[in-house]
């Protein structure tokens, strides 16, 4: 079954060979932690109660049937939750969260003040950043295999360790204000023909 910690306030593991498509997690839930549903292929939709405060890094890693999920309103997280979800369509994110938001039309769930991204659906072709992104968080566009190519705008600062972690476009365009790249950033990115690096990165 399901693992929780002793009092049921951190959810640890969801079984990858759980079979159901729908989950509620229990109201007493505080945490998700990281991977927690990492590998379930049948999980479709996950309903996170209001007590979530936050959603660990990669928790719903692989998971690759999932279709919706919620942000409830105090819940914070750190990299990307969604890593390798590819039919990932409807992430709701409480009107009350001060956080985090999510632009329907980029596909992109961002920082409130839409400094960070945290996550961007997959698409064909181009994958362009969201216009106001300074800083592109941990895993958050991790195994995109969908995209040819992927333009960062202007404006972005921070390339945060594994951000780009095993993507398969063959071209990405940094921008001239870029100024740190974090480890591992465009690791296992094979299909790379050309990676242009300014001068004066960290």
């Amino acid at each position: 079954g399901v693992l929780y910690n002793y009092d049921t306030t951190v959810l640890h593991t969801y079984p990858a060979g759980k079979t159901d498509t729908t989950f509620y997690v229990p109201e007493s839930v505080r945490e998700i932690a990281l991977g927690a549903f990492g590998g379930n292929t049948y999980i479709r939709h996950v309903y996170l109660p209001e007590s979530v405060e936050e959603i660990g890094n990669m928790a719903f890693v692989q998971c690759s049937n999932m279709v919706s999920v919620n942000i409830p309103a105090n819940a914070v997280i750190e990299g990307n939750p969604f890593p390798w979800c590819p039919r990932l369509e409807d992430v709701v994110v409480d009107s009350n969260n001060s956080h985090l938001r999510y632009i329907p039309s980029e596909q992109a769930l961002v920082s409130f003040d839409g400094d960070t991204l945290y996550y961007k659906a997959m698409d064909f072709g181009t994958l362009t950043i969201p216009e106001g992104v300074r800083y592109i968080a941990p895993y958050a566009l991790a195994y995109h295999w969908k995209e040819s190519e992927v333009v960062i705008r202007e404006g972005v600062e921070e390339l945060a360790r594994c951000a780009f972690f095993s993507i398969s476009a063959r071209k990405v365009e940094l921008p001239s204000a870029l100024r740190i790249i974090g480890e591992e950033c465009f690791a296992h990115c094979y299909h790379i023909a050309r990676l242009d690096i300014q001068e004066g990165l960290e």
